[in-house]
């Protein structure tokens, strides 16, 4: 998995969908971070992404395959978490948050918020 900067990634969304696209910007290079051998777009897989509203969205992330080593990377922009459905924004402001999520306005179960935290 490689992990986007703000910066290198475009982000589209059709107004009735709840898909949102992501693509890296075009003629930026990217390099397998095994074997610095040249990344080429192979396709798109969704996932989901949640944000501190509860609205829940699809990412359509773009995966990009190694010209050397044939390893398959997955580019996911910053404001996502690896292997977490709540965008970075919101489980931020929940573990920085001495009180209860529900006092933010932030639509977290509290078994979520307890699980960030042993992740931590």
């Amino acid at each position: 998995m490689i992990i986007l900067n703000e910066g290198e990634y475009e982000i589209t969304k059709k107004k009735e969908s709840n898909n949102i696209y992501v693509k890296c910007k075009k003629g930026q290079s990217l390099y397998c971070p095994f074997c610095f051998g040249e990344l080429r777009c192979k396709d798109t897989r969704k996932r989901i992404f949640r944000v501190s509203t509860g609205q829940t969205f699809w990412l359509q992330i773009t995966r990009a395959k190694c010209m050397e080593c044939d390893y398959l990377h997955t580019l996911l922009p910053d404001c996502a978490v690896p292997y977490k459905h709540f965008s970075r924004y919101t489980i931020n402001q929940v573990l920085n948050c001495k009180s209860h999520s529900k006092d933010l306005g932030i639509a977290v179960e509290e078994s979520t918020i307890n699980r960030w935290k042993k992740f931590i």
